[in-house]
């Protein structure tokens, strides 16, 4: 805390702010980012984010991290897109991570529901620091927010905890929220 210099390493420079409406009503639309990390006891965390359009902001409304297989995470993102009114669901589709863009796909086809829209999320070249720091401008600017406040408390926890510059960082509940930026 007393350390001068630890502002120059944070992601997160100053509090996240909180949310500028009380209760979103009205949607212009919805959206959940998956980011898969791995079934290992040593991967990440599997998050599922869903985040609702509205006033032409990004709201982050609810989140799921206590995932640990394939069948899980399409099962609680259905019950998310449902819930939420989600048209549109991203994942990351790195490496084997694109399978579970199949499997979603999948899993809709045989529940007959046909409202929601599978895409593949990709990094386009950009390092996974980059995206997060563009995220977390577009927080501090206010065209995103996380409104939920169990969102906020670990968005906020991960964001403190990630070493700029550094490999070994855990950032799966932050890669979910920059990724949102490409929907």
């Amino acid at each position: 805390m007393n350390d001068p210099q630890s502002i120059l390493h944070s992601l997160l420079p100053k509090p996240v702010p909180d949310s500028d409406v009380e209760e979103i009503l009205l949607d212009d639309g919805a959206y959940i980012t998956i980011d898969p990390a791995g079934f290992r006891k040593t991967s990440d965390d599997n998050v599922i984010t869903a985040f609702k359009k509205y006033n032409d902001k990004g709201y982050a409304v609810g989140m799921n991290r206590d995932l640990s297989d394939p069948s899980e995470i399409i099962q609680e993102a259905i019950r998310m897109a449902l819930y939420h009114g989600v048209s549109l669901i991203g994942i990351e589709a790195v490496a084997y991570q694109q399978t579970l863009c199949f499997w979603m796909n999948f899993f809709l086809k045989k529940l007959n529901i046909t409202h929601i829209t599978v895409v593949e999320l990709h990094p386009h070249g950009r390092s996974k620091e980059s995206r997060l720091r563009q995220y977390i401008a577009e927080l501090y600017k206010g065209s995103q927010v996380i409104h939920d406040p169990k969102c906020r408390r670990e968005f906020t926890w991960q964001g403190s905890m990630y070493k700029l510059g550094k490999k070994e960082n855990k950032d799966d509940i932050l890669d979910g929220f920059a990724y949102s930026l490409d929907i």
